[in-house]
C-alpha cells in the first residue's frame, strides 16, 4: 500500500519463526520503503497475538488507515485494526469478515 501524506509504500509480510520442526509461529510484521529497493522493518505488529498473518492495509484520504488481516485456520474470518500513523496497530478481537459455510471462501481465508 502506498500512503500519500507519508510517500512511503507499506508491505505486511509474514515473519516465521521456528521452535522445532513441529513448531513454527507466524506473526504479521511491517515494513517502508520511500523508494522499493530500500525497506525499514518496523517488527512484529500484534507481539501479543500467538499467531497472525496476511495483512492488507487501507489508506484513504481524510480517514485512519485501517488493516483487514487473519488467517481463517486460528480465527473464524478476518480481523480489523486501526492506526493512527500507519506503524503501531490496534487489532479488534472480534471477526470483522466471517468464512461463509459452503462459499468459494469457506475453507481457509487470509
Amino acid at each position: 500500500s502506498y500512503w500519500n501524506k507519508t510517500g512511503l509504500s507499506y508491505l505486511t509480510y509474514t515473519a516465521a519463526q521456528e521452535y522445532s520442526l513441529s513448531n513454527i509461529v507466524a506473526k504479521l510484521a511491517l515494513a517502508t520503503s520511500s523508494d522499493g529497493v530500500n525497506w525499514t522493518r518496523y517488527g512484529i505488529l500484534f507481539p501479543s497475538i500467538k499467531w497472525s498473518k496476511s495483512g492488507a492495509i487501507l489508506f484513504r484520504n481524510q480517514f485512519p488507515p485501517v488493516m483487514i488481516w487473519g488467517d481463517s485456520n486460528q480465527v473464524a474470518g478476518l480481523q480489523l485494526a486501526t492506526s493512527t500513523n500507519g506503524l503501531n496497530w490496534t487489532t479488534s478481537t472480534s471477526v470483522y469478515f466471517p468464512v461463509r459455510p459452503d462459499s468459494f471462501d469457506s475453507y481457509l481465508v487470509e
